[in-house]
Order: structure tokens, then sequence, then C-alpha cells
């Protein structure tokens, strides 16, 4: 098993994200006050997946091979344009 580190900021200005739910393949963790995770995974590729509510979600693959660390940008999410009602 190889120890993966996950830090998550927002995109942007950089600010550590709590909360932030990660997923490893079928592995999971949730972010601490200073935007860290850390999941046991064996070596292999996975794809790596992150969403808070209101950030976008990310998705991207990862080869874990030995001990590593991920860092991760989330974009907050746009905000969605109120309907128009004639």
């Amino acid at each position: 098993e190889h120890r993966v580190t996950l830090k998550v900021i927002e995109k942007g200005n950089g600010v550590p994200l709590t909360d932030v739910e990660l997923r490893l393949g079928m592995f999971r963790a949730a972010t601490n006050e200073a935007g860290v995770a850390h999941v046991e995974v064996p070596g292999g590729t996975y794809e790596v997946c992150a969403w808070k509510i209101g950030y976008d979600v990310l998705s991207r693959t990862a080869h874990v091979a030995g001990d590593t660390t991920i860092h991760l940008e989330v974009a907050v999410a746009p905000e969605p344009e109120p309907p128009y009602w004639m």
C-alpha cells in the first residue's frame, strides 16, 4: 500500500479548502482545515474526483507507484443566471 496525500486549494487564490469530498478509485476521504487528506491505496491508476457544494467537480487520472502527493485546484462554480420571466 502507498500513502497518497491530496492537497486541495481554491483555483485563483490558493486558499486551502476544507470538507472537500475526495474519491481515489473506491477509496474516499475528506480534506481537513488545511485542505489536506490522506488515503492508503495499492499501486495502480486511479480516477481522482473532488467535489464540494459551490465548486465545479474536478476529475483527473493519477498513477500511484509509491507514496505521493496530488495537488488539486478546484474552481468556484459560476452563479446560475436567474430565470427570465415575461
